[in-house]
């Protein structure tokens, strides 16, 4: 939630959820245990040169793409864990993700299909295994408010 003097945003307060349920019936899963999360909005753009325009430049946008980087705890959750989005990743198929602040009513989100790019475990002794995802968005990422309760 945010610190309500500052309205900064605690970054403990923002979870990515994947979709392991149907389009039709979803069944929203956060990331088990996530330590930590990125967010990388990029614009594809192209230089346009015109003769009168001297060294300067137009740019203009050509395409949007999205990235979320997760960073978690390597769990036996069966919806949230390595083990299932492993099964995601074999699957080869776009998942629904979304992305806020944790369980606010109320509040701004996003959502979108998205591919599984990469999906890394670690495995080290006498320690805490660890996974790493990354997710790629695979077409329009739609803003969404959630109801208030």
């Amino acid at each position: 939630m945010a610190e309500s003097e500052l309205d900064i945003i605690n970054g403990s307060d923002i979870l990515v959820h994947v979709n392991v349920g149907t389009e039709a019936v979803p069944s929203w899963k956060p990331v088990a245990h996530q330590t930590t999360c990125s967010v990388n909005n990029a614009s594809e753009t192209k230089s346009r040169v015109t003769k009168s325009g001297g060294l300067w430049k137009k740019k203009r946008v050509t395409g949007l793409s999205t990235v979320i980087k997760c960073d978690a705890l390597c769990s036996y959750d069966a919806d949230g864990g390595y083990a299932k989005l492993h099964s995601l990743w074999i699957a080869a198929k776009e998942v629904m993700i979304r992305y806020a602040l944790v369980s606010e009513e109320g509040k701004d989100y996003y959502e979108g299909l998205f591919v599984i790019a990469s999906l890394d475990r670690n495995d080290p002794a006498q320690d805490d295994s660890t996974m790493s995802v990354s997710f790629e968005n695979s077409g329009e990422i739609t803003p969404k408010t959630s109801p208030a309760v």
